[in-house]
């Protein structure tokens, strides 16, 4: 890919490395209006709400697990999974385990192959410690502390075509997680692994500002 490659907000990426996160309220009708547009998708964690297996049985939900293929079986009582909503399906998630830490909301119009291929670059991250670790972006308390504190780059990165996350909060009211460009240059993400091979998306790196976030009371 190179540094010029579009994005989802028509501009190329090196417009994007300063650029800003926005966020606003939605409400469940706002959310719905998307889902009725085709443009919803919900990462599903079983780890914290393992009700989401009675959504995933429907036969008519379609689902992807986020974790690859090859991934422990294991783990897959405990996995993110990525699916598709429209109406139907949104109201069966608020049936089921909508009153659970049961994942988050995100507004696209890419396909979900290639969302669930974005998506999967972020499960695993580079720690300060030089350790590579899990990390669990999907899940809205990690991602209200995590957006605010990336560099431009980071968020670039982070969202790619994706128009924006949105998480759902304790009143039942939705926060919708966006970015601004603006064109100056920022710093992010590790470019100089050797753990990928050439034309591979380089990993995240987490710093020591995030790790701060996240243990920040």
């Amino acid at each position: 890919m190179t540094d010029a490659a579009p994005t989802s907000q028509g501009l190329p990426r090196r417009r994007l490395r300063q650029a800003t996160l926005v966020t606003y309220a939605l409400t469940e009708q706002d959310v719905y209006e998307l889902a009725e547009r085709g443009r919803l998708f919900a990462v599903l964690d079983a780890a914290d709400a393992p009700g989401v297996f009675e959504l995933l049985a429907d036969e008519e939900v379609v689902t992807e697990e986020l974790f690859a293929s090859d991934a422990d079986p294991a783990l897959s009582f405990s996995a993110p999974y990525l699916t598709p909503l429209d109406e139907q399906v949104l109201a069966r998630l608020r049936e089921t385990v909508w009153s659970d830490e049961w994942g988050l909301l995100i507004e696209t119009d890419i396909p979900l192959a290639v969302l669930q291929r974005h998506l999967r670059r972020f499960l695993l991250v580079d720690h300060p410690s030089g350790k590579t670790v899990y990390f669990r972006m999907y899940d809205p308390r990690v991602l209200r502390r995590f957006l605010p504190i990336c560099t431009g780059w980071e968020l670039a990165e982070i969202f790619g075509r994706i128009e924006a996350y949105i998480t759902r909060e304790d009143d039942d009211s939705f926060t919708r997680h966006a970015i601004a460009a603006t064109p100056t240059q920022g710093v992010g993400v590790k470019t100089d692994s050797a753990d990928f091979p050439t034309g591979a998306a380089p990993r995240l790196v987490l710093r020591d500002e995030h790790l701060k976030a996240f243990s920040a009371e």
